[in-house]
């Protein structure tokens, strides 16, 4: 027989109360994530030690049931306890663009030079067919000579920023826009990962085991990429998308009755 399941209680005062509410959202909110992971990790804390006196672990259907429950609760403060970010920067960065690899213009008034930005993205708009005026075009981080800062794009609405990223190819058709590089506007982490996934590619393409290329999000063979396109006919190439997580269905759990325990 398996030993009594720990009492967990979780005191009230430890999560925020309502007045979070008359104060900034992501505030509130990362207060909120802030209590909430604190009980959460007690709470699975408190589960791994009781998994551990245990003694028959592989036909318990106590003990396989609250392992599921732990793995669950791991996952759950993984991916959706950790601090938010402003959800109005958010919303912003889903509908911007980043061009790399554009020519900066050499033009010695900081008016003019912004005027040139502006003609090359309605060049880029018009070689995309999109109806749109951009909210902001600006060039990032400091000026250098011999170094071409990327232009970040700020748009209307997102479904025009995915429109754009779809025409990517019929831009780089274009000869004066052949080589630069059409991305969505990413956090921190992204962009790491995007380094860290550029990285791998070299790595396997220097081995010679075949083409690797990374198409919507994904490193893969270039000889699957027709594949891939078949089975996700309408995957979003803008953003990569947050993994998702088990769901707390009777399915996640094994089938157990009063008369097991």
């Amino acid at each position: 027989m398996s030993p009594i399941p720990p009492t967990i209680s979780v005191p009230p005062s430890s999560l925020p109360s309502d007045t979070y509410r008359k104060r900034r959202p992501t505030e509130s909110q990362d207060e909120f994530r802030l209590a909430a992971k604190s009980q959460l990790e007690t709470v699975t804390t408190t589960l791994e030690k009781y998994l551990d006196s245990v003694a028959d672990r592989s036909s318990d259907p106590l003990y396989l049931a609250l392992k599921a429950c732990v793995e669950v609760l791991k996952q759950t403060h993984q991916h959706y306890l950790q601090p938010s970010e402003d959800p109005i920067e958010t919303e912003k960065r889903n509908r911007s663009i980043v061009i790399e690899n554009l020519p900066e213009s050499s033009r010695s008034l900081a008016s003019e030079r912004v005027d040139d930005d502006y003609s090359h993205i309605k060049k880029i708009l018009d070689a995309a067919d999109i109806e749109v005026r951009p909210e902001t075009v600006f060039r990032m981080g400091e000026r250098r000579a011999g170094k071409v800062r990327p232009l970040k794009v700020i748009l209307p609405r997102v479904s025009s920023q995915r429109a754009l990223l779809r025409q990517t190819k019929k831009i780089n058709d274009r000869p004066e826009y052949s080589s630069v590089r059409i991305r969505p506007s990413l956090t921190e982490k992204e962009r790491k990962e995007q380094f860290d996934l550029r990285a791998k590619k070299r790595e396997l393409n220097a081995k010679g085991e075949g083409v690797y290329v990374i198409y919507a999000g994904e490193l893969m063979k270039k000889d699957q990429v027709g594949a891939y396109k078949a089975s996700h006919p309408m995957r979003a190439k803008s953003r990569p998308t947050t993994p998702s997580i088990p769901s707390l269905s009777s399915s996640a759990f094994p089938a157990f009755t009063t008369g097991n325990c």
